[in-house]
C-alpha cells in the first residue's frame, strides 16, 4: 500500500489535514474564544446603531490566533447586508512612501464591487456639488467595471496621459488628501447601498515597528487616525452627506503592543501621535492560551472533517489517544498554531511509517528525530 492509498483507506482523506498550506489555521477550526467573539459582536452592534468609528486591537503572542481572529470577524459579518469586511495587511510586502494613498487604494481593491446598488450610488453620486464632478465620475466608472477607473483607484497600475484624460483627471494619485477624496464616496455609496458599517480587519500591525522610524512611523498613525476620525470630520459634513461608520480591528503581537505602549508612556513628557490614537480605542481582545478541552476541541474538530464525503463526521477520522492530546498539551502549553504543526509532524510519520493509532510514544519519536522538544516545559 502506497502512502497516499495508506491515507485515503486507513484515514480517509485526500491530503493531510494539518499541513499549513497557506500558513493560516481555516477560521473553520477556531475554537474557543468565545469571550473573544462576545466582544468583537458588541463593537460591531455599537457600531450599527451609532455614528463614527470604532478602534479594537487583537492581541496574541505568535500562533495565538490573531490572523483567524480577523478571518473570523470578516465572516461572521458576510452575510449580513448591513456589514462589509475586509481582510488586508497594515504595510505591503513592497516598501511605500505614501502610507496613505497605499491603505486607501489597498481598500479599493478588497471592496466587492456587488455589494453596491448601482442605481442607488448613481443618485447619491448625482446630488453631490460641482467640486466633486471628477471624483464622482470615477467612482460610478469604477462600479460599473471601468477597466481604467479600477487601476487608477486602486494603484494597480500608475495610467499614462491619454488614459488618466480619459478619466478626466491630471496625474495618478499622488496624495492621502486625494485619496481621502475618493475613500469618503466610497462610503458614501456603500451607505446609501444600506451597509452602514465597512470593518476593515487589519493585521500584521506589529511590522509597523520593524519597517518604519521617526517621521514615518508618526505618518502611519496620524493617518490613522484621520481615517478613524473620517465619518464624523469637517471633510464630510461640509458636502453635507452621511458615510458608512468605520469599524477598525487591528491585529498585533503582544510585543507590538507593548511598544505601542510605551510609546505612549513617552509621549506624555514629549507628545507625539500616538497617545491620541490610543485614546481612541474601543475595545482590546486579548488571545489567552487554549486549554485541555479546547487543545482536544481543536484536534478533533480537524479530524472529524471527512474530505472524500465533504463533510464533518459525528467521530474523528484519524486514531488520536487521549494520552497523545494531553502530550501535545504539555508541549505547546496551548498555542494553537504549535498545536497543528505538532499534529502535521505525527501525521507525516504516522502516514510513511503506516501506524494504525498515532500515541505519546509514538508522538515523542517523532519529536525526537526531527529534533523538536519532546519533554513538556517545566
Amino acid at each position: 500500500m502506497d502512502e497516499q492509498s495508506f491515507v485515503n483507506r486507513v484515514y480517509k482523506l485526500k491530503n493531510n489535514p494539518f499541513v499549513q498550506r497557506s500558513g493560516i489555521i481555516p477560521s473553520a477550526y477556531i475554537v474557543g474564544r468565545k469571550r473573544e467573539r462576545m466582544v468583537w459582536t458588541k463593537a460591531v452592534s455599537n457600531l450599527k446603531r451609532g455614528q463614527g468609528s470604532s478602534l479594537n486591537f487583537v492581541v496574541g503572542d505568535y500562533g495565538f490566533g490573531k490572523t483567524v481572529s480577523l478571518y473570523s470577524i470578516v465572516e461572521q459579518y458576510a452575510k449580513d447586508n448591513s456589514v462589509h469586511g475586509i481582510y488586508i495587511k497594515l504595510l505591503r510586502e513592497d516598501l511605500t512612501s505614501k502610507f496613505g494613498v497605499d491603505i486607501i487604494q489597498r481598500i479599493f481593491y478588497n471592496v466587492k464591487k456587488d455589494r453596491i446598488s448601482t442605481s442607488k450610488a448613481k443618485k447619491a453620486l448625482s446630488q453631490l456639488g460641482a467640486p466633486q464632478t471628477p471624483q464622482r465620475n470615477i467612482i460610478m466608472k469604477w462600479i460599473e467595471g471601468d477597466e481604467l477607473a479600477n487601476s487608477y483607484l486602486t494603484g494597480r497600475d500608475q495610467l499614462k496621459s491619454a488614459d488618466l484624460a480619459k478619466l478626466g483627471v491630471r496625474q495618478n494619485i499622488k496624495s492621502t488628501d486625494v485619496a481621502k477624496e475618493y475613500f469618503i464616496l466610497l462610503l458614501l455609496v456603500l451607505k446609501e447601498s444600506g451597509i452602514s458599517v465597512l470593518l476593515l480587519c487589519i493585521d500584521e500591525v506589529e511590522y509597523l515597528f520593524s519597517q518604519m522610524r521617526g517621521a514615518k512611523l508618526a505618518n502611519v498613525i496620524n493617518t490613522l487616525r484621520d481615517l478613524y476620525d473620517l465619518p464624523t470630520s469637517p471633510e464630510v459634513k461640509g458636502i453635507q452627506i452621511e458615510i458608512s461608520n468605520l469599524g477598525f480591528f487591528f491585529g498585533i503581537s503582544q510585543s507590538g503592543w507593548n511598544n505601542l505602549n510605551n510609546l505612549v508612556k513617552r509621549e506624555r513628557s514629549q507628545g507625539g501621535p500616538i497617545q491620541p490614537l490610543l485614546s481612541r480605542k474601543n475595545t482590546i481582545i486579548e488571545l489567552a492560551p487554549l486549554n485541555l478541552s479546547e487543545t482536544e476541541e481543536l484536534i478533533e474538530k480537524r479530524l472529524r472533517w471527512n474530505r472524500l464525503a465533504n463533510r464533518m463526521e459525528g467521530e474523528p477520522l484519524i486514531p488520536y489517544t487521549k494520552d497523545y492530546v494531553k502530550y501535545v498539551y504539555q508541549l505547546t502549553l496551548g498555542n494553537p498554531r504549535e498545536i497543528i504543526e505538532r499534529c502535521d509532524y505525527t501525521l507525516q510519520d504516522g502516514i510513511e511509517k503506516k501506524a494504525a493509532k498515532l500515541t505519546r510514544v509514538f508522538a515523542k519519536t517523532v519529536f525526537e528525530e526531527r529534533g523538536l522538544l519532546s519533554e513538556p516545559k517545566a
